[in-house]
């Protein structure tokens, strides 16, 4: 690589050994986990996908204290439903979700169980009134919903404003260098 005047060597091979090593110092993990959880008044749902098999993956379920699941083992995803005691209280639901593939990231979910409302009394049958309705409306049908599973979250991660704030800086450095490499050679 030929040297260019009046840029000191050390000075051209900082700028370029930090403009190669700062987006592998920034990058953050690319995992794209989906934990998915329904917390109705009679059961828990749960359903957790896209983990890496190659790492042991542990899930724990606590409703009310009672440990329904302990550290349960498993592959690339588990989906089961939990039936909750019958209860007249507010129950608490934690869901806690580890793998060695990111020991130190754990996903923690809290919620709430709440009891289920009790059955409405029949009420008696009447005679129904017999009135003239109104034709029909045209409306758009609805949208349908979608049935496959739920995407991965890879959007933006917290970090992206610093690797930005990171390539900034690089821009600037590099065109002061060229700037100055410029200003010495006339």
């Amino acid at each position: 690589m030929a040297r260019l005047r009046g840029i000191p060597g050390g000075l051209l091979a900082g700028a370029v050994g930090l403009g190669a090593l700062t987006p592998l110092l920034l990058a953050g993990s690319a995992a794209a986990h989906t934990s998915e959880w329904t917390l109705s008044c009679d059961k828990v749902s749960i359903k957790v996908a896209s983990y890496n098999p190659q790492f042991t993956n542990r899930i724990t379920l606590t409703v009310d204290g009672e440990k329904l699941l302990d550290k349960k083992e498993f592959g690339a995803s588990f989906s089961q439903d939990f039936p909750v005691k019958a209860h007249t209280a507010d129950l608490p639901v934690v869901l806690t979700i580890t793998t060695d593939e990111e020991p130190k990231n754990p996903v923690t979910k809290t919620g709430t169980v709440t009891p289920c409302p009790p059955p409405s009394p029949s009420p008696t049958p009447t005679p129904p009134k017999v009135t003239p309705t109104p034709a029909p409306s045209v409306s758009k049908p609805a949208p349908p919903k979608p049935t496959g599973p739920q995407l991965a979250e890879t959007g933006g991660g917290s970090n992206a404003g610093l690797i930005a704030a990171a390539g900034g800086g690089v821009l600037v450095v590099g065109g002061a260098l060229v700037f100055l490499s410029r200003r010495r050679s006339r």
